[in-house]
C-alpha cells in the first residue's frame, strides 16, 4: 500500500511539474462556524478550470499554516491523503491558510520556456536570455509553490457576519504572498487592493492574473506598483483566484543575501503564488490588515 501511495504521489508531482501552472487551496467552505472543521484541498491546473487533486506529500510540503483568532499554527493532515489538511477555527472573524512547497524541477526546451516567460509577463528573464543568445537553449527551472486562501468564521449561524473591525488578512510569511488590503468580501463594484511580498518585502512590477471559478475565460490583469500594490476590478461575485510568479537567474542571491536551498542545479529559480476567496459572502467592513 505504501508503495502504491508513493507511486501516486510521484505521478501527481510529475503532472504538476510538466502540465500545470496554477496551484491553489480550495477549502470545503469559505464560510464556517467557529469550532467547526474546514477541509483544505490542494489543486494544480491551468487557469482556474477544474484542476487535479494534489494530496499531502511530506516531500513537497515545506510549511502549511493557519492564522485565526488564536494566532498562527501548523495545519495537520495525513500523508498521501486528500484533503491535504484539516483545521478547526476557533472564534468568529477571519482566517487564512497558507501552503509553501520545497523546490521541484522541470526542463523546458527553448521555445516553450520563452513562451512561458512571455505569457507570464517575465520580460526581464526573456531579455536576459535574448542578450545572452540563449533563446534556443533549453532551461532547467527550479520552482516553488505558495498558495493561500481567506475564510470567514461565523458564530453558530453561518449567515451571521463576523464582528466589524477585525483583520481580514495578514502576512503568513510565505516566500511569495498576496495580502489583501481591502476586503475581498465587499461590494465587487469597488476595486480589490492587494499587496505582493517576496520574502516579506514589497515586490514591484509583478504581473497578477485573476480567474473566476466556473468562468475560465474571465481574466483580470494588473501589475504591482513601486510599493508592491495593485488594484483589481473584479466586476462579478464568485470564487476567485489571484495568481502571480516571480523568476530570477539561479545564480542571483535572494533578498537579504540568502541562497535558496536547492537539491539540484538549475538555470532559473521561480516562485508561484495564489490567493483564493469567495466574494459572494456577506459584505463586511473594509479590511484591517495585521502587520
Amino acid at each position: 500500500m505504501r508503495t502504491l501511495i508513493g507511486i501516486c504521489l510521484s505521478w501527481c508531482l510529475l503532472v504538476s511539474s510538466l502540465s500545470a501552472h496554477q496551484f491553489w487551496i480550495r477549502p470545503s467552505a469559505f464560510s464556517t462556524r467557529a469550532g467547526g472543521d474546514t477541509l483544505a484541498r490542494l489543486f494544480v491546473g491551468d487557469g482556474f478550470a477544474k484542476g487535479e487533486v494534489f494530496p499531502r506529500a511530506a516531500s513537497h510540503l515545506k510549511r502549511f499554516r493557519v492564522w485565526d483568532a488564536s494566532g498562527v499554527r501548523s495545519v495537520p493532515g495525513v500523508e498521501g491523503r486528500d484533503p491535504a489538511g484539516v483545521v478547526r477555527l476557533s472564534a468568529p472573524g477571519f482566517a487564512a491558510l497558507g501552503y509553501e512547497s520545497h523546490p521541484s524541477y522541470v526542463t523546458l526546451d527553448g521555445p516553450k520556456f520563452n513562451r512561458y516567460l512571455q505569457e507570464e509577463g517575465l520580460d526581464h528573464a526573456l531579455k536576459t536570455r535574448a542578450e545572452a543568445g540563449h533563446l534556443k537553449r533549453s532551461a532547467i527551472e527550479s520552482f516553488r509553490r505558495c498558495a493561500k486562501t481567506i475564510l470567514r468564521v461565523t458564530t453558530s449561524r453561518v449567515s451571521d457576519k463576523p464582528p466589524r473591525g477585525l483583520a481580514v488578512d495578514r502576512a503568513l510569511g510565505l516566500d511569495l504572498e498576496f495580502i489583501a488590503e481591502t476586503s475581498p468580501f465587499a461590494d465587487p463594484s469597488q476595486p480589490l487592493r492587494v499587496r505582493v511580498e517576496l520574502h516579506g518585502k514589497p515586490l514591484p512590477g509583478i504581473k497578477i492574473r485573476a480567474f473566476r471559478e466556473g468562468a475560465p475565460r474571465t481574466k483580470v490583469l494588473a501589475r504591482t506598483d513601486a510599493a508592491g500594490r495593485a488594484e483589481l476590478e473584479l466586476d462579478a461575485r464568485g470564487v476567485w483566484m489571484l495568481s502571480a510568479v516571480h523568476i530570477a537567474d539561479a545564480s542571483e542571491k535572494e533578498p537579504g543575501g540568502r541562497r535558496a536551498s536547492e537539491k539540484r542545479s538549475a538555470d532559473w529559480r521561480s516562485i508561484w503564488t495564489s490567493l483564493t476567496f469567495d466574494s459572494t459572502e456577506a459584505e463586511v467592513a473594509e479590511a484591517v490588515v495585521s502587520k
